[in-house]
């Protein structure tokens, strides 16, 4: 019997995390959380997680970049190169455990 409970015990923090995972597929930001990001966050967001957020959050990143006059064509080479040099970095500069 105590046998069981550890098995149990142990499939629980998995259990957890698969839920949460479910739960969190769509990331969800709001229009307060927006005006506090700088256009390069917001272009890079929109670029790179677009397809993860919900459509509310995507209105109001199109609403946040309207309002501030940004066109996030002006920030892609930086993005995209900033982008490269992450996956430089984990493909190549991660040790081994």
């Amino acid at each position: 019997m105590i046998r069981g409970h550890r098995i149990a015990s142990r499939r629980w923090p998995a259990a957890l995390l698969s839920v949460a995972t479910l739960l969190g597929g769509c990331l969800s930001y709001g229009p307060a959380r927006y005006s506090k990001m700088s256009a390069y966050q917001l272009c890079e967001l929109s670029g790179y997680q677009r397809v993860n957020l919900t459509a509310q959050s995507r209105s109001s990143l199109d609403a946040e970049l309207q309002r501030r006059q940004e066109d996030c064509r002006t920030l892609a080479v930086e993005i995209e190169r900033d982008q490269e040099a992450y996956r430089y970095d984990q493909m190549y500069n991660r040790q081994s455990p």
